[in-house]
């Protein structure tokens, strides 16, 4: 019985928090993010999005593509940062009339962020072998048994 009153009260205090969370995040946020800027919000925001294209070979700014939901923007990133089409960004500055003035630019290269579903890709096989190699399917029981021999 107080394995039951103790599961119900985690249960309803993860569930209210969970709720809580998506609710309300946007309100514990410091900066506005993609959505107010796809909106059309001026002022100091915090984005991320794609280098669509980079602009001369001083690479003097690059215009990035913002996207929230179905919605999307094209902003101008006023920096020299050596940037390439399709890097993924990350910019915290001043917005005013689609253009920001970056105080923090992260960038993740195309392939830096395209390697992490390749590592998953290849571990996905090792994983699953371990796990079969100790566990297999009851079919009867419709669940996971331990083997013996493992």
């Amino acid at each position: 019985m107080k394995r039951l009153v103790l599961t119900i009260v985690l249960l309803t205090t993860l569930i209210s928090l969970n709720t809580y969370y998506y609710l309300y995040h946007e309100k514990h946020e410091e900066y506005p993010g993609n959505e107010e800027v796809v909106e059309g919000f001026t002022g100091k925001v915090s984005i991320g999005g794609t280098v669509i294209t980079v602009i001369g070979k001083d690479s003097s700014g690059f215009y990035i593509l913002v996207e929230h939901g179905h919605k999307s923007k094209t902003i101008k990133i006023l920096s020299n940062f050596n940037v390439e089409k399709g890097d993924k960004v990350e910019v915290l500055g001043l917005l005013h009339q689609d253009k920001i003035t970056p105080e923090k630019i992260m960038v993740y290269k195309k392939w830096s962020y395209y390697s992490i579903f390749i590592r998953s890709a290849l571990a996905i096989p090792i994983v699953a072998y371990v796990f079969l190699k100790h566990w297999r399917f009851d079919l009867r029981d419709m669940r996971f048994k331990r083997r013996k021999n493992a």
